[in-house]
């Protein structure tokens, strides 16, 4: 969705103003500093819209990355957010910095004169990841072990990592105690299977560590069952030209974790969705599965009796309507009735004939 931009001061010049300089920029987080200057660029170039979106993109952020940056420059003043109905952002309108603002002293009571909703509440929160300076990264970086993940990683992504790439991994390091090994397998495993996003390795990073995992083994052994499973699931559907995207391995994930089913199960939902509609279609299946789910089905014998009872119960339903059509009474037939409708006297008839024959014999 297109943000407008709006600006209250009439130079049009790209520039800093010192003021930023002086009394904004060396408090506030290297990435925020990125945000704003990039709306000043967006400015002088008379860009009408922007996006969270294309920002994200642009600097390798998430969009709630994005959001706390635009955030934190609303609290001390340095723009306006404009909110439609939903509370999402449609506007922002960027403040005139001729007099600056003490905006250490007001940024709390600021920050609490607003009650966000929905995403914008969330990226109003604080960040409890800590933020990596330029010192910090040069001291892990002395490191033998972390110059060589860092030369990995770079090789794997086929480019030099951003300062967001540099504090995620630090932070699966240093604060999630993952060790040097563990991130070059996780990276490894990721960016082979096609998902070079570090936003999407951070979610793995953070499951292994809630599951325990410490060992680059115990990690082959997790991805050897969720790749086994990827693997056959593709294969039952035919897929073949392309990988699966993230929301179909959410339900991959739902599949196995959430709804707690077997391969050999999922296979076999998978099996009847393209016999039934002769293509892939994760969310059928998933239908399929969320009914065995509620039936409380956990083993392939007990889907053959669930299959029966549905069977006996259609048999029976087919049996009641058949009886009933069979008590109903006989339409009426058109047309036609060749059964004669009278009754006769054939031995009168006989006396009949015989008395013409014998008039026509005496005339």
């Amino acid at each position: 969705m297109g943000i407008r931009l709006g600006n209250d001061s009439s130079d049009s010049a790209t520039r800093v103003p010192n003021v930023f300089i002086d009394e904004y920029m060396g408090d506030a987080n290297g990435e925020y500093v990125k945000i704003y200057l990039y709306l000043l660029r967006c400015m002088s170039s008379r860009e009408e819209t922007v996006s969270i979106t294309r920002m994200a993109d642009k600097f390798d952020h998430t969009e709630k990355d994005v959001k706390r940056a635009l955030l934190y420059w609303e609290k001390v003043k340095l723009l306006r957010l404009e909110l439609d109905e939903d509370e999402r952002i449609i506007g922002i309108t960027l403040l005139d910095t001729d007099t600056p603002v003490r905006h250490k002293k007001k940024a709390d009571s600021v920050a609490l004169r607003r009650d966000r909703k929905n995403e914008i509440k969330e990226a109003d929160q604080p960040d409890e990841r800590p933020y990596y300076s330029k010192d910090d990264i040069t001291r892990f970086g002395r490191q033998e072990a972390f110059q060589e993940l860092v030369f990995v990683a770079e090789s794997l992504f086929g480019r030099t990592l951003s300062k967001t790439d540099l504090n995620t991994i630090l932070y699966w390091y240093d604060q999630l105690g993952l060790s040097c090994d563990l991130i070059e397998y996780l990276i490894e495993y990721c960016a082979e299977n096609g998902h070079k996003s570090i936003h999407y390795m951070d979610k793995v990073a953070l499951a292994w560590k809630e599951k325990g995992i410490s060992e680059v083994t115990e990690a082959r052994d997790e991805t050897r069952s969720h790749s086994q499973l990827y693997n056959r699931v593709v294969k039952a559907f035919g897929i073949t030209n392309r990988g699966l995207a993230e929301s179909e391995l959410a339900f991959l994930e739902r599949w196995k974790k959430e709804y707690g089913f077997s391969e050999e199960i999922i296979l076999e939902a998978c099996k009847r969705t393209i016999s039934a509609i002769s293509r892939a279609d994760f969310k059928y299946a998933d239908g399929i599965l969320s009914r065995w789910k509620e039936k409380e089905v956990s083993t392939m014998e007990e889907i053959r009796v669930l299959d029966q009872e549905h069977f006996e119960k259609s048999k029976k339903s087919r049996a009641q309507a058949a009886d009933g059509n069979r008590t109903q009474p006989a339409p009426a037939k058109r047309g036609y009735n060749f059964q004669s409708q009278h009754t006769y006297d054939y031995a009168m008839l006989e006396e009949q004939y015989k008395q013409k024959l014998l008039k026509k014999v005496d005339d």
